[in-house]
């Protein structure tokens, strides 16, 4: 949905979520038009001080999160990217806009991004064998967790803002053993200029083989294992490793892998700008 006619005060104080209060005379309320976890676009007027942003309507704590912050006025400073949240001080008036923004915008749609696997610099990099005729894929052999692949993505111009991400794996057995792989995944992350690479997290996903030899197979990340995107630009890097040695992995035979995909969401045909500010019209 797309509502212009939304106007509430806000009790917010600091740079956090928007705490909506009561709505404003002849406007009407986030709540009455959008519905728990719906992107909005937003302004903030507060004395002379502005900031217009993207955000995410919470339903429990009637709230609206500050996911990305396009720009800024404060103290008569203009800051277009902003370089953070307005700090409030409880007396704001939150607008939801039709911003120019939004106006490039889908509702947000899933797609896969395909990862480039096998970078140069492997620790110590899987064997290589036959698949099928004289075609070879990397492989991953039980009892072990040494071997690994490194990977690195970046996330495209269609990316939302605050948006999911979820791994998942296209991988097959080499014999008839119906056990468990267990799949690691140890990423980190750093958004599009002048950040650095988060703390890094690990994914596990863990799959029964169907007992054919070299069925395909897709593992999808569990909701837990996802992390959230700051938008354009975010560059992914990371390692993929069988857990061989892992109790939960009880498959006996070799796991071929065929490919990584970061699954996330899109919401838009591109961006206006090729860089920051992604979303300003040059």
């Amino acid at each position: 949905m797309l509502a212009n006619m939304v106007k509430q005060n806000t009790t917010t104080t600091g740079v956090g979520d928007l705490l909506l209060g009561t709505a404003l005379p002849s406007y009407v309320p986030v709540a009455s038009v959008y519905a728990n976890g719906e992107r909005v676009y937003y302004s903030i007027l507060e004395g002379d001080n502005r900031e217009v942003g993207v955000g995410t309507y919470v339903s429990a704590g009637n709230k609206i999160t500050r996911d990305f912050v396009f720009e800024t006025l404060v103290a008569g400073v203009h800051t277009l990217p902003a370089s953070g949240n307005l700090s409030l001080n409880g007396t704001a008036v939150v607008a939801v806009t039709g911003s120019i923004q939004g106006s490039i915008t889908h509702a947000p749609v899933w797609v896969a991004d395909s990862v480039a696997l096998g970078s140069q610099s492997w620790t110590a990099a899987p064997p290589v064998g036959a698949v099928i005729g004289g075609i070879s894929s990397p492989y991953f052999l039980p009892d072990i967790a040494a071997d690994e692949i490194n990977f690195s993505h970046r996330m495209s111009n269609r990316t939302t803002v605050g948006g999911e991400v979820r791994f998942s794996i296209a991988w097959s057995p080499s014999t008839t053993d119906t056990g468990v792989v267990r799949w690691g995944i140890e990423y980190s992350i750093a958004p599009y200029t002048g950040g650095s690479f988060t703390t890094t997290s690990i994914a596990y996903l863990e799959q029964a083989a169907t007992g054919t030899i070299g069925s395909h197979q897709v593992i999808l990340a569990a909701v837990p294992d996802q992390f959230v995107t700051s938008g354009p630009g975010e560059v992914v890097i990371g390692r993929v490793f069988r857990d061989g040695v892992h109790s939960a992995d009880t498959f006996t035979g070799n796991a071929f892998i065929h490919g990584l995909d970061l699954n996330h969401q899109v919401d838009h045909l591109g961006t206006p700008d090729i860089g920051p500010n992604f979303y300003t019209w040059s």
